[in-house]
């Protein structure tokens, strides 16, 4: 799966239109619903940026297998007390005039809080208000350590979400291996992966793959997708993942529950399990059967002495880039 020449002659193709064409922003994050809005306040108590950006994708993990528009009450929460990382959502009840909180918006404030810290680089405790029509309805926190009357007060409908740290990977090399999903849901998902070329920034792997989670999330969980890519916060890092153009009879098709449930296993068990950030190239199977194929790339050094002077010029690049290369 080596795409750097093909990525190269791409990127240089489309470089070239970038600065003369009016493109709309194409981070994947689904447009605000009207009347939506988040504000957000910065807290004091510094956190782990690791911790903030795998508890983060763990929620979305976990809360997006609730239907987008699903109604959200009480208190969820997922927590990692090794990261030190607690990130909360908690309904606020409104008045019955106003519509329900939806899962959605809880969603879309999760993004909206790693972007904050992500963005300005200020890994401090945080909240996001979730607001409707100017009303908050609701709140995403990031706090150090799960705040004691959710993780206590079993009234309030709360739940503490986290998976089982087994050592789930059966390593061939530092640079390569397979990972099994420990989750009994997923017990039938494996992905084969390979260290293939530069370093990435952290920040850059895990926004891109909260990028691809999110896009998925606004639909079905069990609606089949050709492909879906994701792009990092600063536009410098591609994600794709495409199904294959021949599958075996009877695989099963590549969903958006399994691209989610894929892209958290990448994140916990290949980036920081191996504590490395590179370029990577994998593979996913269902009950052995290759279904699908992906990548992580960086985008920045294959621009050559040609530059994309802003971050969303850039994320139009690498988004033609990801949804050219359906192979």
């Amino acid at each position: 799966m080596h795409r750097v020449s093909m990525l190269g002659a791409i990127i240089h193709m489309y470089i070239s239109f970038v600065n003369t064409l009016s493109i709309p922003l194409n981070y994947s994050i689904p447009p605000n619903p009207p009347g939506f809005s988040t504000r957000i306040e910065f807290g004091n108590e510094p956190l782990n940026p690791v911790g903030v950006y795998i508890n983060a994708i763990g929620a979305m993990s976990e809360w997006s297998r609730n239907a987008w528009n699903s109604e959200f009450t009480g208190t969820i929460g997922v927590v990692d007390s090794r990261l030190g990382i607690a990130i909360t959502s908690v309904e606020i009840v409104q008045p019955k005039k106003r519509p329900a909180l939806q899962m959605g918006y809880v969603l879309l404030g999760l993004q909206s809080g790693v972007l904050a810290m992500a963005e300005s680089d200020q890994f401090r405790e945080l909240v996001v208000f979730l607001q409707y029509q100017g009303a908050v309805q609701g709140v995403v926190e990031f706090t150090r350590g799960l705040r004691s009357d959710v993780a206590l007060n079993s009234s309030s409908n709360s739940s503490v979400l986290g998976r089982g740290i087994q050592d789930n990977i059966n390593s061939l090399t530092q640079d390569s291996g397979q990972v099994y999903d420990m989750d009994p849901k997923y017990h039938w998902l494996s992905i084969d992966w390979r260290f293939d070329g530069r370093s990435i920034l952290a920040s850059e792997i895990f926004t891109t793959i909260l990028d691809a989670m999110i896009s998925t999330a606004s639909e079905k969980p069990d609606a089949e997708r050709s492909y879906v890519y994701g792009v990092s916060s600063s536009g410098n890092t591609a994600f794709n993942i495409h199904s294959l153009t021949y599958t075996p009879p009877g695989a099963r098709k590549l969903t958006n529950d399994v691209i989610r449930e894929s892209l958290y296993l990448i994140a916990r068990y290949i980036f920081i399990k191996e504590r490395k950030f590179l370029e990577t190239d994998f593979t996913i199977s269902i009950f052995r059967k290759k279904i699908a194929e992906g990548f992580f790339m960086k985008v920045s050094n294959l621009q050559g002495n040609q530059t994309v002077p802003t971050a969303i010029e850039r994320r139009n690049v690498v988004k033609r880039i990801a949804t050219s290369l359906k192979i």
